[in-house]
C-alpha cells in the first residue's frame, strides 16, 4: 500500500489479482445462480399441486445464501459491508413461504439471481480465455519451433518466427493490458451493480431504523425503571433503616437524659455513628446515579480512577477528549466500571488494556483482558445491559471472546453535540 496526499492506494497487481479472482469466481456463482433459477421453476411448478411448497422454501433458503456469498465477494472488493435485513421465517412450509414471499429482501435476492445467472458465466469465460491468451500467448512464441513437436495454432498456425510474433504477442500484450486496465473497472462495476441490487432501499433502511430505535428505547425504558427501582431499594432497605434507628436511638436518649446521663450519652454517640454512617451511603447512592468524580473531573479522570481502582493491572490508553454530551460521558463511565468487574469476577484475567478515544463524532471504549475468554451476553454477567446502554444512545457494542481468551469488548457511542 502507498500513500499520495493522504489517499492509500491498493497495487496494481493485487488490484489485477484480486478482480481477476472476483470475475473468475463470479461464473462458478453464476453456474450455480442458473441452476438454482431451473430450481425455482421446478418448485413452483410443483407448488401447483401443493406438493412443492416445501421444496420452493428450500430453494429460496439457498437463494438467500447464495446473495449472502455474493454479498461478501461485493464487501471485500469495494470495501465495507453490504447490509442485508431479512424477514424471519417459521412455522410451517406454508407460513414460511408466506413471510419469504412478502420479504422485500427476497425480491432483491431474486432479481440479483437473474441477472448473476445470465451475466455471470459469460463475463467469467471471457475473462478466462483473455487471461489463457495472456499467459499461452509467451509460451506460444517461445514453443512453436520445438523439434518433432505437434504444430501448434494460436488463432493462425504459427510456423515461423514472422507468425510467432506477429500473433502470439501482440494478443499477449492486448490481453495482459484487458487484464491491468479493464480488468478492475468491470470487477468493480459488476460489484457495484450487485451491491445495488442486493443492499435495503431507503425505505428498507427507515424501517429497520424504526425498529431497531422502537426496541432499543423499551430496553432504555426498562433499564431506567429497573435503575429506580435500585434506587428506592437502597433508599428504603438502607438509608431508611438507618434513619429509623438514630430516631430509635435519640428518642431512648431523651428518655433517659434525666435519670440515666451516661446511657444517653452513648445513644447519642451511637445515633451520631450511625447518621455518619447514613451519609456514606446516600453518597454511594448518588455516586451510583451520576458519579460527581465526572461532573469534577470528566471522564478520562474517571477511567483512570477506575482503573486505579482495580484488583487487576490495568494499562489505560486514553486519548484526546473532547467532553462529550453528560448522558454519553455516564455511559461510558459505567460500561467501563461493568467492564472491568466482569473481569474480575469472571475472566480470571491478570492484566488488562483499557482504550479511550475519540475518532470523528464517535467515542470508542476497549477493554481488552487476557482471561479464559468465552464470555456470553446470555450468561446474565451484565453484557447485555452494557449492549442495552450503548443502543439507548445509537452506539454499538461488539465482544469477541474465543475460548481461552483473550476478550475484548469496544463500545462505540455518538458524542456529537
Amino acid at each position: 500500500m502507498t500513500a499520495s496526499d493522504g489517499v492509500v492506494t491498493e497495487p496494481v497487481p493485487r488490484r489485477v489479482r484480486r478482480a481477476t479472482a472476483y470475475l473468475l469466481r463470479g461464473g462458478v456463482t453464476g453456474v450455480a445462480a442458473a441452476g438454482t433459477v431451473l430450481a425455482l421453476v421446478a418448485a413452483g411448478v410443483l407448488c401447483l399441486a401443493l406438493v412443492g411448497v416445501p421444496l420452493l422454501v428450500d430453494v429460496l433458503r439457498g437463494v438467500r445464501a447464495l446473495a449472502a456469498a455474493e454479498r461478501r465477494r461485493a464487501g471485500r472488493l469495494l470495501g465495507g459491508v453490504v447490509p442485508q435485513r431479512y424477514a424471519e421465517a417459521s412455522g410451517s412450509s406454508f407460513a414460511r413461504l408466506r413471510t419469504l414471499v412478502g420479504d422485500p429482501a427476497t425480491w432483491r435476492d431474486l432479481r440479483w439471481l437473474v441477472l448473476h445467472a445470465v451475466a455471470g458465466p459469460p463475463l467469467a469465460v471471457c475473462w478466462l480465455a483473455v487471461l489463457l491468451c495472456a499467459i499461452t500467448g509467451p509460451l506460444v512464441m517461445l514453443l512453436w519451433w520445438v523439434p518433432d513437436g505437434p504444430p501448434i495454432v494460436f488463432f493462425v498456425p504459427v510456423d515461423s518466427w514472422a507468425r510467432a510474433l506477429a500473433v502470439p504477442l501482440p494478443v499477449a500484450a492486448g490481453s495482459a493490458a484487458l487484464l491491468i486496465v479493464a480488468g478492475p473497472v468491470v470487477a468493480t462495476a459488476q460489484a457495484t451493480a450487485y451491491r445495488a441490487l442486493l443492499a435495503p432501499s431507503a425505505r428498507d433502511r427507515l424501517a429497520a431504523r424504526v425498529e431497531l430505535l422502537s426496541t432499543t428505547r423499551a430496553a432504555a425504558l426498562d433499564a431506567h425503571a429497573a435503575e429506580l427501582r435500585r434506587i428506592e431499594r437502597d433508599l428504603h432497605d438502607g438509608m431508611q433503616a438507618r434513619l429509623v434507628a438514630v430516631a430509635i436511638q435519640l428518642g431512648l436518649a431523651q428518655r433517659q437524659r434525666d435519670t440515666d446521663p451516661d446511657t444517653a450519652n452513648e445513644l447519642v454517640e451511637r445515633a451520631h455513628a450511625g447518621v455518619e454512617h447514613a451519609l456514606t451511603a446516600l453518597r454511594e447512592v448518588v455516586r451510583s446515579i451520576y458519579p460527581p468524580i465526572l461532573a469534577d473531573r470528566g471522564l478520562a479522570e474517571a477511567v483512570r480512577a477506575l482503573a486505579d481502582e482495580s484488583p487487576v493491572p490495568v494499562r489505560t490508553s486514553i486519548g484526546a477528549l473532547v467532553r462529550p454530551p453528560a448522558a454519553v460521558e455516564s455511559a461510558a463511565y459505567f460500561v467501563a466500571a461493568e467492564a472491568l468487574t466482569n473481569v474480575v469476577k469472571h475472566s480470571g484475567a491478570t492484566e488488562v488494556t483499557l482504550t479511550l478515544d475519540q475518532g470523528g463524532d464517535r467515542l470508542v471504549l476497549e477493554v481488552t483482558d487476557n482471561g479464559r475468554g468465552g464470555a456470553d451476553p446470555a450468561a446474565g454477567t451484565g453484557l447485555g445491559g452494557m449492549a442495552d446502554r450503548a443502543a439507548a444512545l445509537d452506539g454499538r457494542m461488539t465482544l469477541r471472546s474465543p475460548s481461552g481468551g483473550p476478550t475484548t469488548l469496544r463500545v462505540e457511542l455518538p458524542c456529537a453535540s
